[in-house]
Formats: C-alpha cells, structure tokens, sequence
C-alpha cells in the first residue's frame, strides 16, 4: 500500500447512483449526505446529517457489512444501552430493528442495526433497494429526537419542531440562502473548502456556545464565527467573522441580511 489510492470507476458510478437516490428520496432542508464523488475499491461507506443535530452526531452506512451506525461523540456505552431499554415500549410488536451498541474509536460510541448488505458494486449488478437504506436512515432520526431528552445536553437535539425560528418563513430561508452563498463564495476565492457540518440558523442564536457556531474550512487554518442577531427593527441577520492563522490574529466581519452582504468595520462598536 503505498498511501496513492486508484479511482475506482465502479464504486465512482454506484457513488453517483447512490447520491442521486438521497436526492430523490431525502429532502435537502432536513438532511445533509454526500455528494457524488471519485472513489477508490471498498469505498463504500456513506455519511448522513439531519440538519441542524449537533456536531459530531451523524448516520454511518456501511454498505458491505450490512450495517447503520448512528455515531455520538461519547464514550458512554452504559448510558446508551439504557436508552435502548427505556424506549423498548415503542416497538413492543418487535416492528423495529434490533439496536445494539458498540464502540467507535477510541472516545465514540454507536446504535447500531443490521441492514441488507451491499456484495457486488459492478455496473453489472442489480440496483440495491436504495428505499431500505432511507427507511434506516430516517428510523434512526427519530429514534435520536425522540431519546434526545435522555442526553446529556450538549448532545440534545434543541428542538424537533422543523418551524423553529421561521424556518418555513420566506425571509429566513432567503437569509439561510444568503449566508450559504456568502461562505461558499468565500472558500471558492480563497481556495479552500465548505465547512462541514453546514450552520443551520436555530443554532446560531448568541444561547450557543461559540465552539458549536465556529464552521472550520478545510485549508484555510481557520474558519466561520457566525451569530444570529437582530437589528433595532427586530430583523434578524447573521454577523460572520472569518479569519486564518496564514494571515495573523486579523479577522474579516460582515453583516449578512436576508438581500445583502455588508463589510463590517472591525472598531464599530455595533453592527
């Protein structure tokens, strides 16, 4: 092995095939999942995101050994178990998967359940019921929410409810718009990449600690402090502060309202 890995034009293929059924099957408001991409042999694990779940949270589906994880940054394996028996009671008639949980890493741990399994990614193969995986997908989503309370807190989801701070309001989902093109516009200029997991507004309020509204690029030693603010109007917009350790301790702060992006003096003592 030497560190190089070959595409692979099979697996690149069934990795497409497999981004466009998320696409088809997953609404993009309430889920992140992978886009298409060059791929290796056995690369065939596939990472999903509910839209605004905590950072570290997230759907592992590893296709060829038949498995889903739901993975929490905690290595509290007890606790985990717990909840699994305390929310037996919701699937009595054994009309859900069995949940186990084990270990991820050295400081994660994982529900876990069995699904069909993915042998043979060829061209030749017959497409898998892509269906089965979404229905897992979505099992564990409310499998998560519903236990939520049980969490500690900083692995509780804030709130279930998809209208939590307008989000079907025309205005916040223009100003969610204008924030995504800002920070994608600015990766794109600087040469780096989108951070990962995305900011999902109801998150952002200054009640969120600044290490879970900080959204680090990839290649730009740095990243995104955001909040969600409002203006003496009551209008709410987003102040953004982006910096890189390549460039010293100075940072870059906008104002982002649902119909412009303004640059923000760094002395002003108010946006």
């Amino acid at each position: 092995m030497t560190g190089i890995q070959t595409i692979d034009l099979n697996m690149t293929r069934f990795r497409a095939m497999y981004a466009a059924a998320c696409h088809a099957s997953l609404s993009s408001r309430r889920w992140w999942y992978q886009p298409p991409r060059d791929a290796w042999w056995d690369d065939n694990w596939f990472l999903f995101r509910r839209i605004g779940w905590p950072k570290g949270v997230k759907i592992v589906h590893m296709a060829r050994f038949g498995r889903m994880q739901l993975v929490l940054p905690t290595g509290d394996q007890a606790l985990l178990r717990s909840i699994v028996e305390q929310r037996a009671e919701w699937h009595a008639n054994e009309s859900a998967p069995t949940i186990s949980v084990v270990p991820v890493g050295k400081s994660k741990s994982a529900f876990q359940i069995n699904i069909p399994k993915i042998t043979d990614f060829s061209i030749m193969a017959t497409p898998p019921k892509f269906e089965q995986f979404f229905a897992a997908v979505e099992f564990f989503a409310s499998f998560y929410e519903r236990s939520s309370d049980l969490l500690p807190q900083s692995l509780r989801v804030a709130n279930t409810k998809e209208e939590v701070l307008g989000e079907d309001d025309a205005y916040m989902r223009a100003l969610g718009a204008m924030l995504l093109g800002f920070m994608r516009s600015t990766v794109t200029r600087l040469g780096t990449a989108m951070p990962f997991p995305l900011p999902e507004l109801r998150r952002l309020t200054g009640a969120t600690p600044k290490d879970n509204r900080y959204f680090a690029s990839v290649g730009l030693m740095g990243g995104f402090l955001l909040e969600l603010r409002e203006d003496n109007e009551q209008e709410p917009y987003i102040l953004s502060e982006y910096w890189s350790r390549q460039w010293g301790s100075e940072s870059v702060r906008h104002k982002i309202t649902a119909s412009e992006v303004l640059h923000v003096d760094d002395q002003a003592a108010e946006v």
